[in-house]
């Protein structure tokens, strides 16, 4: 079975070659598709980079990216003792992360918790 990001570089393909089967804009579909890519390559550079703790933490964070994930949330759900421990694991995502390159940006919310976003690179 395909995955879908072929499927929509299949679709731009044949719309290059017969317009007639576009019912999408293009620049949906490009975007969709560069979209599951770097999302695919954050889950398959997580995986190698990160201990399991901090894996748990970040897949955490990915599922509600964009918003603030409560440190007390964190700590109860990756069996973390105390909230000092939870930032040594963070820094070190951190590190992992600007050393990889990846599109990603953890932030601190001071006194409310950790929030994940992606980066525009450009």
């Amino acid at each position: 079975m395909q995955d879908l990001e072929t499927i929509l570089q299949d679709a731009l393909e044949d719309s290059a070659v017969n317009h007639s089967l576009v019912l999408v804009p293009r620049h949906a579909v490009v975007t969709l598709r560069d979209k599951l890519r770097s999302e695919r390559q954050i889950a398959e550079s997580a995986d190698s980079l990160f201990t399991e703790c901090e894996r748990t933490i970040f897949d955490a964070l990915w599922a509600r990216k964009g918003q603030i994930v409560d440190r007390r949330e964190l700590i109860s759900a990756d069996k973390i003792p105390r909230y000092s421990a939870l930032r040594v694991h963070v820094e070190r995502m951190r590190r992992k992360i600007e050393a990889d390159r990846l599109p990603v940006e953890i932030i601190s919310k001071m006194g409310q918790g950790y929030m994940v976003r992606e980066v525009r690179n450009g």
